[in-house]
């Protein structure tokens, strides 16, 4: 029996869930409908288990595919990241800007403290313009290849990078004009080439991501967080979604397994 695949889609309306049956998409489930989702990460070696982070809550995690969920944190969860080298470490940023981890998959936590001694300077371009006017974190980037180098990018502020899994900090924004940042990604297979689309006006429903002469433009809408989980590692996986959803058009990534762009989880139970 082929293995069934799944949507996770965290909106400003809650969390959609899709599974691929007969050649079709059905949703199985809708959950946390009065809040916003910003950010979906889980396990690849046990696709069942999913983190979601709700802002205004905390991160919860499901065993059974998102068929019931348990909070696990408490907290204005913007950001949660598995590290795929070590899938009990899960890491959580908040607003305002704190950094957490988990090493037994989010039983315990303890706050990445060196975040919090930046120098000044650093931490004055932290602000965000909208009320109530705090910055966060957007997006946290374990190096797939070495897990000490961690990437953060925050909402406004830049990026942050620590090469000591998070004992020590430094602010790498140098050549940005718009600190608005809210993805990072390495280059596979390297660690001298980084990628990062940037926002520069709220009104443009568009985000021009550039990675030498190539160009991307991604749809900004009602969804806030797609996951994306691909049968075979480094497969590349396209996912194409016209959802009936007022406010979600379609979704459309061509990212490889580890990005957090967008989401596809298979064998994610049967029920």
């Amino acid at each position: 029996m082929a293995s069934s695949v799944r949507i996770y889609a965290g909106t400003q309306e809650g969390l959609f869930v899709w599974r691929s049956k007969n050649g079709a998409w059905e949703n199985v489930a809708v959950s946390f409908e009065t809040g916003t989702i910003d950010s979906v990460d889980g396990l690849r070696s046990r696709p069942n288990v999913v983190y979601l982070g709700v802002t205004q809550d905390g991160l919860y995690r499901t065993d059974d595919a998102g068929k019931s969920w348990r909070r696990v944190f408490e907290g204005n969860v913007r950001a949660v990241t598995v590290d795929s080298t070590d899938e009990r470490v899960v890491y959580v940023g908040i607003e305002p800007i704190h950094l957490y981890r988990s090493e037994d998959g989010g039983e315990n936590w303890e706050e990445l403290v060196g975040v919090q001694a930046l120098p000044s300077q650093v931490k004055a371009k932290w602000s965000y313009p909208r009320p109530p006017h705090r910055e966060h974190v957007r997006h946290i980037f374990v190096h797939p290849d070495d897990s000490n180098i961690l990437h953060v990018c925050l909402e406004h502020g830049g990026i942050i990078r620590s090469f000591d899994r998070g004992k020590n900090w430094e602010d790498v924004s140098g050549g940005i004009d718009y600190l608005d940042i809210h993805h990072i990604s390495s280059a596979p297979g390297r660690k001298d080439l980084y990628l990062s689309p940037a926002l520069a006006d709220f009104s443009k429903r568009a985000i021009r991501a550039r990675a030498g002469s190539a160009r991307k433009m991604v749809l900004r809408a009602i969804i806030s967080t797609i996951l994306f989980f691909c049968p075979a590692p480094r497969r590349r996986c396209w996912s194409r979604r016209r959802t009936n959803h007022p406010g979600i058009g379609t979704v459309q990534s061509a990212r490889r397994a580890r990005s957090s762009a967008a989401a596809i989880s298979p064998r994610a139970g049967s029920g």
